[in-house]
């Protein structure tokens, strides 16, 4: 086999190889792209739902947040855009109907309906957007989260450390 200072042309071109799958200039556009879509259908299904959670269960919006997560532990790997309601119920649909009221109007707007068998407890999905809706006998609490998205560790750590939203009462 052919050398190059005692290297042999296929070590070369081996290293080539590596060192061209090193990505030392910044993050893939579609990866960036994707948390923004993600973002952006959370923000979306949360303008749809929380109307219509308000309305059935007779509640009071309290507080919401919306904004990026690490899918683990720590800040690397990847991330997800979460929305987190608070609703108050201080005279509203006891808690043991609350689930089924939001549920029954979801299922109507094309919603796929999780498990039903905790009472309380309502789990749906849409578009690649998770609602989780917990009641309790003075507040709801409504989750809407999207899938994680791959980044690399400094992209998420980029979007993880972004402030909070505060979500509007609607």
């Amino acid at each position: 086999m052919r050398t190059l200072w005692g290297i042999s042309w296929g070590a070369l071109a081996a290293f080539a190889v590596l060192l061209g799958g090193c990505d030392s200039g910044g993050e893939p556009e579609d990866a960036r792209a994707a948390l923004d879509d993600a973002e952006q259908a959370v923000d979306a299904r949360t303008e749809e739902v929380l109307p219509v959670a308000l309305q059935e269960l007779r509640a009071a919006f309290g507080t919401g947040t919306a904004g990026f997560e690490s899918c683990t532990m720590g800040l690397a790997g990847d991330a997800r855009y979460v929305a987190k309601v608070q609703l108050r119920q201080d005279a509203g649909v006891p808690p043991e109907e609350a689930a089924s009221r939001v549920a029954a109007q979801l299922e109507s707007a094309g919603w796929t309906l999780g498990d039903d068998s905790i009472p309380g407890r309502l789990e749906a999905e849409r578009d690649g957007v998770t609602l989780s809706l917990t009641t309790g006998q003075f507040a709801t609490d409504l989750w809407l989260e999207s899938a994680c998205v791959e980044a690399s560790d400094d992209l998420t750590q980029e979007y993880t450390e972004r402030d909070q939203k505060d979500i509007p009462a609607p």
